[in-house]
């Protein structure tokens, strides 16, 4: 989504903002008066765009007019263009690539290998080993390269041995992504995407003969393919425990942060694939993240805080997921973070079954924040089934089916999750509030679970409604 030129001012920190000011102020980058008439606009307050084109071109001019919505065109370049430089001067590698490009062009072919080797280096004294890693030593070997000759006395020595090592390197790291990606896509849409697993099994080998070596000098390679062979092959217990040991040993040249957080959401898969044993496995993952302080280093993603805080609610440990939601709340890496803290915390009190606390957390969600918004809405409704306020349910139902139509970029997979419960559920509380006989009621319940238990498709808390149904047919008996 493009942003408008009335939401720069809520899109930077207060320091971003001022620096913006220097920015558009600094005639290297900008000599237009007007951009900074209108950056000072901007700064006195929060105008919208009919005032914004009044105080540049008089009172009456429209925001509609061409040189209003021309002036705002080059002005957002602009602002992208700070946020690029942004970028730009915290990447001390990009910056030595960048020059090394222009020594290339400028200096002799003496000076400019002596700074080639001078930025290869420097490059390669990064610690973490990743793919930008690997990409920024093949940019750099390759401009060397370029500019290089053969080396005549030692094969072993010349540029194109070495930059051939880190190729094969980014190759690999890339790959493995991709692979990960791909069968990721192959979960979620029960799609077989063999055909775009180029260089599987010749990657594969390449791991299996280089391991040892991987796992010294390169193991983000070979963490990630010991994580796609824990995905796609039946689980090994070595090959974990192979995966955290490395993770301990190496964490000196990893993000450690995201090796933990992509163990995690593999196992999250495992369990919701219906393998519960490795719940005890996540919250051990989430203690040792905990006792390395890295969601108080580095944040915590929506998705892990949402996977651990679930999976000790599914276990019944709901004191220890309400400790670590107060805890780690703070350390979301969301621009929603209040209103998700607020959604679990509700979420689990409603499972610890003190539906008035829970109510007060789901009230406090924005209704800004949509996504969870509807997931707030749909444990309220839960919350007024279990105390049988029918006619509310009724109520929720009809509120959250309509808002899904209105928001239909909340996805195609979660809408289809959410109606085909809400379908589900809105019969049950029909039966539930129904002047059904005991044998019809049952009847209509039987007929109920065998529908849930036939569907195929993704369907938001079917646990708990399967676990609903199970109750209101034991209540007749």
């Amino acid at each position: 989504m493009k942003p408008d030129i009335t939401e720069i001012k809520s899109a930077l920190s207060k320091k971003e903002f001022e620096k913006f000011g220097k920015f558009m102020n600094s005639p290297f980058f900008n000599t237009e008066q007007r951009f900074i008439l209108l950056y000072d606009a901007l700064a006195e307050g929060n105008p919208g765009r009919k005032e914004l084109a009044e105080k540049i071109f008089g009172p009456g001019s429209e925001p509609s007019e061409d040189r209003f919505r021309k002036l705002v065109s080059e002005f957002m370049k602009l602002y992208k263009r700070f946020l690029a430089e942004c970028e730009f001067e915290n990447n001390q590698a990009e910056q030595s690539l960048m020059l090394l490009e222009r020594y290339m062009k400028t200096e002799t072919r003496e000076d400019f290998l002596k700074h080639a080797n001078e930025t290869i280096r420097f490059l390669g004294s990064s610690a973490v080993k990743d793919e930008i890693y690997y990409r920024n030593m093949v940019s750099a070997l390759s401009m060397k390269y370029s500019v290089e000759d053969v080396n005549t006395k030692e094969s072993s020595k010349d540029t194109s041995i070495v930059l051939n090592h880190y190729t094969d390197r980014y190759f690999a790291s890339m790959k493995m992504f991709i692979f990960q990606r791909l069968t990721s896509l192959e979960y979620t849409f029960s799609a077989n995407l063999d055909t775009h697993k180029t260089f599987y099994n010749e990657l594969a080998d390449f791991i299996e003969v280089n391991r040892d070596k991987l796992k010294q000098y390169d193991p983000e390679i070979y963490l990630r393919y010991i994580e796609l062979k824990l995905d796609t092959e039946e689980f090994s217990e070595e090959r974990y425990r192979d995966y955290l040991e490395i993770l301990d040993a190496q964490s000196w040249q990893l993000n450690i942060n995201s090796n933990y957080s992509s163990l995690l959401n593999l196992l999250s898969k495992f369990v919701n694939s219906g393998d519960h044993s490795f719940q005890a496995k996540i919250l051990e993952l989430s203690d040792q993240c905990q006792r390395l302080n890295l969601y108080k280093n580095h944040g915590i993603s929506y998705i892990d805080y949402k996977i651990i805080i679930e999976n000790a609610i599914s276990i019944g440990e709901y004191d220890k997921a309400l400790v670590f939601a107060q805890e780690n709340g703070g350390y979301l890496n969301h621009d929603q973070k209040e209103s998700i803290s607020f959604l679990m915390l509700g979420k689990i009190y409603f499972f610890k079954k003190d539906y008035n606390m829970s109510k007060t957390y789901l009230n406090k969600v924005s209704i800004t924040d949509y996504i969870h918004y509807i997931e707030a809405k749909l444990i309220s409704c839960r919350i007024e089934f279990e105390l049988r306020n029918y006619v509310t349910v009724f109520e929720y139902v009809h509120t959250v089916k309509k808002f899904l139509k209105q928001h239909t970029d909340i996805g195609r997979h979660f809408i289809s999750a959410y109606n085909t419960f809400l379908s589900a559920f809105n019969r049950l509380t029909q039966i539930a509030a129904g002047n059904l006989t005991s044998a019809e009621k049952n009847m209509e319940l039987d007929l109920l679970k065998n529908s849930v238990l036939k569907n195929e498709s993704p369907m938001y808390a079917s646990a708990w409604l399967m676990e609903k149904i199970r109750e209101k047919m034991k209540a007749d008996h």
